[in-house]
């Protein structure tokens, strides 16, 4: 794929091609194709959320708690995700969640969201956070790496359709093949 064409185009092997959403809950109407809905890049839909980490954010080690930084990562992937499709999106998955380093108190946590792959109603992004000390401006440490699924929504809860992901760059190919394989992989792992 060229970095001009958008992803959604009937090439063979992507998995993302379809371009008619079926919506479920209006009895088999047909919903909006995604070429009404304003094709979109990834840098659209970066998202950069800082926050300075405190005594509440820790756990029993005095480091911050792991769950205090996936709501971080949580809440900016949620922002990128509504940005991207223009309204509601719920997480439908959290995967591939890597904790690389331990953040502490005094630590200004940056989690930066980006949409890497689309589907017809359903959204990959990709989130890094890194840290540094809040006031002292240098060195940043990658802390955590994850990718989160989306489905857009609309007021009823509906799965809804979401804009085709257009790829301009480089770093915006090779994140989607890094979405798109980490999604297909994630699509035969067997649950049990």
């Amino acid at each position: 794929m060229s970095g001009t064409e958008s992803q959604g185009g009937a090439t063979e092997g992507n998995m993302w091609a379809e371009r008619t959403v079926v919506d479920p809950g209006a009895a088999g109407r047909t919903a909006i194709d995604s070429d009404r809905l304003g094709d979109k890049a990834p840098a659209d839909s970066r998202i950069r959320l800082a926050h300075i980490m405190s005594g509440a954010d820790t756990n029993l080690y005095g480091s911050v708690h792991g769950g205090a930084v996936l709501k971080l990562i949580d809440d900016a992937a949620a922002a990128s995700a509504a940005r991207h499709c223009g309204g509601p999106a719920v997480t439908a998955s959290v995967e591939r969640l890597n904790f690389l380093a331990p953040a502490q108190v005094g630590d200004l946590l940056t989690v930066t969201a980006i949409v890497a792959a689309v589907g017809r109603t359903s959204l990959e992004v990709l989130t890094t956070v890194v840290a540094e000390r809040w006031n002292t401006p240098g060195e940043e440490r990658q802390i955590a790496r994850a990718f989160l699924t989306f489905v857009a929504v609309d007021a009823t809860g509906t799965p809804r359709a979401v804009p085709r992901l257009v790829l301009k760059t480089e770093t915006d190919n090779a994140l989607n093949k890094e979405a798109v394989s980490h999604r297909q992989g994630r699509v035969r792992t067997p649950r049990g």
